[in-house]
């Protein structure tokens, strides 16, 4: 018996928009035949109501500037930018009346619904016992091949993690991931789409809390490639129980490096053999520059099947030969010293401690920048802090001297430990070494 079938309609409806979260209304309609029929009659009330809870009317303005560069010719692309920083852009949000903008606000609503998956997708990782394990990791896009493991993380085709539920989130958090994504996604379209506009664009001023979330969107998004890249080459799935004579070699305890992996599957590397290789032109940031349209393709590939994983290690080769030569272009974000009441408390709290570059990565895939406490990381330990002092960091080379060929060829040794072809030639000496002992134990 469906209990939401006694219900009035208004309190029905009431329920779906207060729920705040697409995937709980998503729930709820599968759960329930009266709440599928409701949401059905308000579809789109809903969809803007939630819409219009999580967006206040500059992330709007940021939305319609994504969605007027993605839908525009090049010669007006200029005339969008100057209406966005002037707030002037439509906002289907108000003019719903509008037959006009139906279509605007449709788009809208696949840009929100797309940005909270990745968000979801990202604080999953981030709060992870182990990052380096769910970080190698893939989110289910609506669009894959595999419908009904959208609520996971996965690794060659096989279920990981169950993914964090954005609606357990405050809401000071949710509009840091939500801005910060629209801002990253915005710049990356301006720095693509608009190379050819000379003239100087309007720009956003932003505080240094809000420059390092974006720059945490940044870390994530190359992160997905990173995770691509380990599955085309058959990385292995590492462990956190794993010892330090077979698990992962410091530091991809604490930090996945795209370079390594991109290393590691090969191909990538012969492309720009010889070339300068800045921040900007390193593998993962060739595809992160481009924002998250193109991602939403490379996801759809299908890991468990070989084939289609080989698709794909093609497919990021093609548009890495395309795409991976690059001059720096700006933007219309920039940052300035002034620290705000706006800023995460945990950003707060560390941002003076950050020493060292391998520091901030970790500290960036742990989303350092968005949450108002702790609440949501696993229970740190003295041999694995989630936020890892510097002095902490320089200690841990000394712990693997001993580990065979670190010494002489640390790059290699840690190399090895990624690979799931050397742990499957660890396993079969092993077994070979028990059936020998066995053999020798029977005579």
């Amino acid at each position: 018996m469906d209990p939401f079938d006694k219900l009035p309609t208004e309190l029905r409806l009431s329920i779906l928009i207060h729920t705040r979260s697409k995937r709980t209304v998503s729930s709820l309609t599968r759960a329930s035949p009266a709440m599928l029929r409701q949401y059905h009659t308000h579809e789109r009330y809903i969809a803007r109501s939630l819409i219009a809870a999580d967006f206040d009317d500059e992330m709007v303005q940021d939305a319609m500037a994504i969605l007027f560069i993605q839908n525009s010719c090049t010669s007006s692309l200029r005339k969008h930018i100057l209406d966005w920083s002037k707030h002037r852009l439509p906002n289907p949000l108000k003019d719903h009346n509008n037959q006009r903008f139906s279509q605007l606000f449709d788009q809208l609503n696949t840009l929100h619904s797309r940005l909270l998956f990745f968000i979801e997708d990202y604080v999953t990782k981030a709060t992870s016992s182990y990052p380096p394990r769910d970080y190698l990791c893939l989110p289910q896009t609506p669009e894959s091949k595999l419908p009904t493991t959208e609520g996971h993380l996965m690794f060659n085709g096989q279920k990981i993690t169950a993914r964090f539920n954005v609606s357990n989130l405050k809401d000071t958090e949710t509009h840091r991931f939500l801005k910060a994504f629209l801002l990253y996604e915005l710049n990356c379209k301006v720095k693509t789409s608009l190379a050819a506009i000379r003239p100087r664009l309007p720009q956003r001023e932003l505080d240094t809390a809000e420059h390092e979330a974006i720059k945490c969107v940044n870390t994530y998004v190359c992160s997905l490639y990173c995770a691509m890249f380990a599955q085309c080459g058959n990385a292995w799935l590492p462990d956190a129980s794993t010892s330090l004579q077979t698990g992962l070699l410091f530091p991809d305890t604490f930090y996945i490096n795209p370079e390594m992996y991109a290393s590691d599957m090969g191909q990538l590397e012969r492309v720009r053999a010889g070339y300068d290789i800045k921040n900007e032109n390193k593998v993962e940031s060739s595809f992160a520059r481009f924002g998250l349209g193109p991602l939403m393709e490379f996801l759809s590939h299908d890991m468990s099947d070989v084939r289609d994983k080989q698709a794909l290690k093609e497919r990021l080769r093609t548009w890495y030969i395309q795409n991976y030569e690059y001059s720096y272009k700006p933007g219309i974000l920039y940052s300035t010293e002034r620290i705000t009441s706006r800023a995460s408390p945990i950003y707060s709290q560390l941002s003076s401690e950050v020493d060292t570059e391998l520091q901030l990565n970790i500290f960036r895939q742990r989303a350092w920048a968005f949450f108002d406490d702790r609440r949501l990381y696993p229970k740190g330990s003295t041999g694995r802090p989630n936020f890892p002092t510097q002095s902490f960091l320089d200690k841990q080379p000394s712990k693997q001297a001993w580990v065979e060929g670190w010494f002489d060829n640390p790059s290699q040794a840690r190399a090895l430990r990624r690979s799931q072809r050397w742990h499957d030639e660890l396993c079969a000496g092993s077994d070979s070494e028990d059936a020998a002992r066995i053999q020798w134990l029977s005579h």
